[in-house]
């Protein structure tokens, strides 16, 4: 029998952002079931292989090269023609109302004219290869089926902090679009609510797909006894009013703990002054070697989100490793409190001085309470998350 296809347009495919590591661990298990493509535009000298994918890969026009995406391919302005490239980047993307890569829209299309495709699934960040895939879908003879794996919304992105202006954009942008596609894929039941409420999107056409975790990257435990050593691990960043660490690092530096180090990796700013040689600042390293440090971590530190409606792949990430998560929150109705409140290997605290304090000095015991091992990691493997991607193909085939 042959093979449906399918069309991924990845515009930055061979970098490891979180949408581009999400479709490349789904693609490891759907490329038995479909012929499966991906169409990128060159942005690094190493390529990422995927045996059994095609891949075609475009050059950049210079725009996009030397203006806005040069940091997905390396390029650095000198000193003296870095604030003319930041002006004129920042110029470009004020005229464009949909992102840089709408500029390579004629050029995707011609490379593709002759090809045919069962499918095309596209993100709507950058929000060109939305318009591109509803696009080849109106000639009439490339596509069959647009879905749009949506992640985030461009709307009601605490992520976007978008002024009042560029959120009617979006959200013009996402009505249009999201009407047209046969099927819609996000990362959690708020997003999910907030098209069906504010496009009237039918809700059989969303589904949920979370992001996954790749457990081949989980290390076996070599945590100390917490009750000689608490150690704890922080991995990403940090930003005012949404993401902030100003109060746990003021509380760090408040306490006299003998045993006690927290590391925080990827994060360039924490935002407060550190005084306690406890807090290690780390830059941002590869899902390997940070796995292997989680290994030997007592706690997992999660910051939430202070407004919003995005599920960070981050919490299911930590779930799986079965440790003790202790979760920063700011906001009790945000997506990822609501939905991991009940979870008994999460110690949830205000992100608030006081609490923290008093969290961290009943550390030893509050970890006594713990029962090991209450997460099934498969659960959040990127195979099921597949699974749940190839039952949304079938379904509108």
């Amino acid at each position: 029998m042959k093979k449906q296809s399918i069309l991924f347009l990845q515009p930055t495919f061979d970098s490891n952002g979180p949408r581009n590591i999400r479709t490349a661990n789904l693609l490891r298990y759907l490329k038995d079931d479909f012929k499966i493509t991906v169409l990128c535009f060159e942005v690094k000298d190493e390529y990422r292989q995927i045996e059994g994918v095609e891949v075609i890969r475009l050059p950049m026009n210079w725009v996009n090269k030397f203006f806005l995406f040069k940091d997905s391919i390396g390029y650095k302005p000198m000193k003296i023609m870095l604030l003319f490239n930041k002006a004129i980047s920042l110029l470009i993307r004020k005229l464009l109302v949909i992102d840089g890569f709408i500029l390579e829209k004629s050029k995707i299309i011609n490379v593709l004219a002759n090809r045919d495709f069962d499918f095309v699934v596209a993100s709507m960040k950058p929000e060109s290869m939305g318009e591109i895939a509803l696009k080849l879908k109106r000639k009439g003879t490339n596509v069959d089926k647009v879905i749009f794996d949506i992640g985030d919304p461009l709307s009601n992105n605490s992520a976007n902090n978008l002024n009042k202006l560029s959120e009617l954009i979006y959200k013009f942008i996402e009505s249009k679009m999201l009407k047209k596609a046969d099927a819609i894929i996000v990362t959690n039941s708020y997003t999910k609510k907030y098209y069906t409420d504010e496009f009237s999107i039918n809700e059989q056409r969303i589904h949920i797909i979370p992001q996954g975790v790749d457990l081949n990257l989980i290390q076996d435990d070599e945590s100390p006894c917490y009750k000689e050593e608490t150690s704890m691990i922080y991995a990403g960043g940090f930003y005012p009013r949404l993401r902030d660490s100003a109060q746990f690092v003021k509380a760090v530096n408040h306490l006299d703990r003998e045993r006690l180090t927290i590391k925080f990796y990827g994060s360039s700013d924490l935002n407060f002054e550190v005084t306690n040689t406890k807090i290690i600042q780390k830059g941002k390293v590869g899902q390997d070697f940070l796995f292997k440090e989680f290994a030997k971590a007592n706690v997992i530190l999660y910051f939430d989100n202070a407004y919003g409606i995005q599920t960070s792949g981050k919490i299911f990430e930590i779930l799986a490793l079965n440790k003790p998560i202790l979760f920063l929150y700011s906001n009790e109705e945000s997506p990822v409190y609501m939905e991991h409140k009940s979870n008994k290997s999460i110690l949830f605290v205000k992100n608030d001085f006081r609490e923290i304090c008093e969290c961290l000095s009943n550390i030893e015991s509050l970890l006594e309470r713990i029962p090991s091992s209450l997460n099934d990691a498969e659960q959040y493997s990127w195979s099921s998350r597949a699974e749940v991607l190839k039952k949304v193909i079938y379904q509108i085939s």
